[in-house]
């Protein structure tokens, strides 16, 4: 297969060669956290989900909100919401605890492929 490269060069790959997605290439290289993986994964717990979520109250455009949130902003988003419910419930140590679960959850949707 031949890929032109700049109008001129050519790029000849070689004929076993196998074409991987980036999310596939930055896991292989050691990846940075995507946000496109992550709205991935959450729209794919979604499609699972969508009774759970109806039964909740969870509307379908809440679920694209949360899939569009960078890193930062979905832990500190969800980390404050569990530190406070668990505040209130079962201590601050528990809610420390309960908020770095989240974001260590938040940071592997966004680096593995797992609901899609």
């Amino acid at each position: 297969m031949e890929l032109c490269y700049g109008g001129t060069t050519v790029l000849a790959m070689p004929r076993s060669f196998v074409v991987i997605e980036r999310e596939e290439m930055e896991y292989l290289d050691g990846g940075a956290w995507s946000a496109t993986m992550f709205m991935n994964n959450i729209k794919g717990i979604s499609s699972r989900s969508s009774r759970a979520f109806s039964m909740l109250g969870i509307t379908t455009s809440q679920i694209a909100a949360v899939a569009t949130y960078t890193y930062a902003i979905a832990v500190t988003k969800f980390g404050i919401g569990i530190v406070n419910a668990c505040a209130i419930i079962g201590g601050i140590v528990a809610g420390l605890i309960a908020a770095i679960a989240v974001g260590l959850a938040i940071d592997y949707l966004g680096k593995n492929k797992v609901f899609y």
